[in-house]
């Protein structure tokens, strides 16, 4: 025995009203979507925006590469430990500064200053393994920084500067 459908039921009123309301549940997700805080703005990154033109501020990275900086970053989570080696003399007296910039949420953003322990810096801060993270580490006055990128889930990180001399 089959089963009747209502007399005012066709297949082509159900493409008229599916179509519509598909439309305003994909809107609505892309609202909800782009409402929260997708910040790649590079404030951190000494962008200044006039008009529609951004310009850098380099001078942190080209100070950086003539002084032929470069580290290494640990991240011990079980301990919630951070460790920073800077092989160069002289690159750092007074601590330093770093900073773990995720892609797109400012407000998990973490920044740490970095106290002397032996021949290394540390910070009691670990990022969560569950992102990327845009890493800078420069010193107090900024004048110079080194950065690099930590992929998701990475325990270990080469800083660099970000501009190389010719």
């Amino acid at each position: 025995m089959s089963r009747r459908l209502p007399h005012w039921w066709q297949p082509e009123l159900a493409l008229v009203l599916a179509l519509p309301l598909a439309a305003l549940a994909g809107g609505a997700l892309t609202l909800r979507a782009v409402a929260g805080d997708l910040s790649v703005d590079g404030l951190d990154a000494g962008v200044r925006r006039t008009a529609q033109v951004q310009t850098a501020q380099l001078d942190p990275d080209l100070a950086a590469a003539r002084r032929g900086l470069l580290a290494r970053l640990e991240i011990d989570r079980a301990r919630g430990l951070v460790r920073v080696r800077v092989p160069a003399p002289g690159a750092a007296t007074q601590g330093l500064r770093l900073d773990f910039l995720h892609p797109l949420h400012a407000h998990r953003d973490l920044h740490v200053r970095l106290r002397a322990d032996g021949a290394a810096f540390v910070a009691p801060v670990a990022p969560a393994r569950d992102s990327h993270w845009r890493v800078v580490l420069s010193d107090p006055a900024r004048s110079w920084r080194l950065v690099g990128t930590l992929p998701r889930g990475s325990k270990a990180l080469a800083l660099r500067p970000a501009l190389t001399l010719p």
